[in-house]
């Protein structure tokens, strides 16, 4: 699925949980790969990814955690062995260190109320803290740079006006038959076979009132019929 996803080369990659069903040796194959093309192609990746292991967790370069209710708890740069989180998250007044070789991802869901007893004022108090910090304050700034756009031009539905679709589409469609010639030539034979062939209904037809529907049945079904012939067999490339 992601490599059907990079082949119309997304200026962003969207995974949902992408190593879900896989071994260890899979996922972390799946998340190099990933990374060499965040490296490689300069397509920037977001993933979501569910407990991750301590190699996998490393391999990001920005973490958002959100805390029970889509509350933020911190967004921004990971860093190198997640020090720069962790600096964060342990600089809050009742977050313990992570011990030594313990998986930063499966410790950062404890403090979050994410383990086997979650500790609502804990999280509740990273929320606050959150909200109060540095880091937070900066996002806020660039995201109000981001936000300054351009006035837009026009404003319309379209970019151009109908009357220059119009002229681009008619033009267009001359030149697919102008490069078809043999398709011209079997549309005029077919047309002539149909008017021979429809023709023949009318012959020795009476022109009394009882016949009138059964003509202008008729004159419908013909043109449906040669509308319907021609736009099934119309060309669909240049």
């Amino acid at each position: 699925a992601v490599g059907v996803e990079l082949m119309a080369r997304p200026s962003i990659l969207f995974l949902d949980e992408p190593t879900t069903g896989l071994d260890s040796l899979g996922a972390y194959v799946l998340m190099d790969a990933v990374k060499r093309v965040r490296n490689e192609m300069g397509i920037a990746c977001v993933c979501t990814i569910h407990q991750p292991s301590k190699d996998l967790f490393l391999k990001f370069d920005r973490l958002v955690l959100l805390a029970k209710g889509g509350k933020m708890v911190y967004c921004g740069d990971l860093g190198k062995s997640a020090k720069t989180f962790l600096d964060y998250m342990e600089g809050i007044d009742g977050v313990p260190a992570v011990r030594v070789g313990e998986n930063p991802a499966s410790w950062m869901l404890e403090q979050v109320g994410g383990g086997v007893q979650p500790d609502i004022q804990k999280a509740n108090k990273l929320i606050q803290g959150w909200e109060s910090s540095e880091p937070n304050a900066r996002l806020q700034r660039d995201l109000e740079v981001l936000e300054v756009t351009d006035e837009i031009v026009g404003g319309g539905k379209y970019v151009v006006p109908t009357r220059q679709q119009l002229r681009v589409l008619i033009g267009r469609c001359n030149r697919i038959y102008w490069r078809s010639p043999s398709y011209n030539l079997v549309r005029t034979l077919l047309v002539l076979l149909l008017a021979a062939l429809f023709g023949t209904v009318f012959w020795r037809m009476e022109y009394q009132s009882n016949e009138v529907f059964s003509r202008l049945s008729f004159c419908y079904t013909t043109s449906f019929y040669v509308g319907l012939t021609f736009l099934l067999s119309g060309v669909t490339t240049l």
